[in-house]
């Protein structure tokens, strides 16, 4: 993992309905999830203390020494009945992040290259 230039993972819950997001993110990839989710009238509403481990997957890319951003959203209904679409998922809002995150992706490519 270290050799990636940089690791993206969209964790749970993103677009849920009136939820904030949490970020966890290395140092020198702040600047740019502030700026790819600001085009796109987005925010980040909370950011995990520097080098604090996050859950799950995103957890294992830390300890592995990558670059990396890992956002998730919360949720009332997780692993509910009630979570589901229509309900459960801000479609409108599920799309300003894809936005934000493929055209923020499409930078760290032009980075690299």
């Amino acid at each position: 993992m270290k050799r990636a230039y940089a690791c993206i993972h969209l964790g749970a819950n993103i677009g849920a309905p009136r939820q904030p997001n949490q970020v966890h993110v290395s140092a020198s990839l702040e600047s740019w999830i502030a700026a790819a989710l600001e085009k796109e009238g987005l925010s980040v509403d909370n950011k995990a203390p520097s080098g604090s481990v996050p859950r799950g997957e995103a957890g294992t890319i830390h300890r592995g020494g990558a670059r990396y951003v890992a956002l998730v959203c919360g949720t009332e209904v997780f692993h509910n009945t009630a979570d589901r679409w229509p309900d459960a998922v801000d479609v409108a809002m599920l799309a300003r992040y894809a936005r934000a995150f493929a055209t923020g992706a499409l930078g760290l490519a032009r980075q690299r290259s």
